[in-house]
């Protein structure tokens, strides 16, 4: 017994050894080559079709719905509603990919785990930057369409620099939902992480946004925002002298140098924490792959 506890001993010496090699390798792979292989697992995947649909899908709808007041709409229901589920859905999925598996393809590999949430990361930064870009080009086509073919008579048009302003900050301060849909599906899973995200959003944009405190969470910017750059409400009306929740200060542009630099911070926030709770389970789970 004492000859195989030694050997046993012996034994997983040398696999640990090996896998402290292994680790020192990790160094020499770049991040790069982490982001390829992100979008390699996608490459045939649905998710580039979502980050394309539903964008168009919410054009669409403002389209059929709202005529006179298609630009704002579109833009009042992406930020709203539909761009957070798709922020959840694309982000969830990315991380699903690898936990459907327990991570064994990652844990078993010298790979360095706070690298691959980066990957992670950047993807779905990419794709929240592709829907910002296809909802903007989008809504300046149909609006063009309706107003020179259709002669629909639109009411509270933004000018196309202040559409491409509000494409620029929607992907800015919608960031942080990435790694926060990311870290909150890692303990709940994807299905429960969409509902309780979308739930937290709709409820907290719509009820802080309009105060003085929409800068307490990362939910009340987005919207907050859009009041100075597109002259639309949180709840979908323009934000004129008379409408409901309609202030002054909501059309103050302070909200938007203030509302960027916090989102970020909050990107920031959300992604340090994720990245230290993938090295510290990584590394965890990748000795006891290797023992």
């Amino acid at each position: 017994m004492t000859a195989y506890g030694n050997g046993a001993q012996e034994k997983a010496g040398i696999r640990m050894t090996a896998y402290g090699n292994e680790v020192q390798g990790k160094a020499k792979i770049s991040r790069t080559a982490y982001f390829q292989a992100e979008k390699m697992k996608f490459r045939h995947s649905v998710l580039p079709k979502i980050a394309v649909a539903m964008p168009l899908l919410c054009i669409l709808a403002a389209a059929l719905l709202t005529w006179s007041y298609f630009t704002i709409d579109s833009y009042n229901w992406w930020y709203m509603y539909l761009g957070p589920g798709t922020a959840a859905l694309l982000s969830g999925s990315i991380y699903m990919k690898d936990k459907k598996q327990k991570g064994r393809t990652l844990f078993c590999l010298p790979v360095d785990m706070g690298k691959v949430w980066d990957a992670k990361i950047a993807f779905g930064v990419c794709y929240l930057g592709i829907t910002s870009a296809i909802l903007t080009v989008g809504v300046c086509f149909v609006r063009a369409v309706l107003k020179n073919i259709f002669s629909v008579p639109l009411q509270c048009e933004p000018s196309v620099a202040a559409q491409t302003a509000a494409a620029v900050l929607l992907w800015l301060s919608f960031l942080w939902q990435v790694p926060f849909c990311q870290l909150l599906t890692r303990f709940v899973g994807l299905f429960p992480m969409i509902f309780l995200h979308m739930a937290g959003y709709v409820v907290l944009s719509a009820s802080l946004s309009v105060t003085s405190f929409y800068l307490a969470v990362p939910q009340g910017i987005t919207a907050r925002m859009m009041c100075a750059v597109l002259g639309v409400l949180p709840n979908g009306l323009p934000a004129e002298p008379g409408q409901m929740t309609f202030s002054a200060e909501l059309l103050d542009r302070s909200s938007v140098w203030m509302g960027v630099p916090v989102s970020l911070l909050w990107f920031l926030a959300f992604w340090y924490l994720g990245r230290k709770c993938e090295k510290c389970f990584g590394k965890e789970l990748g000795l006891l792959c290797n023992l």
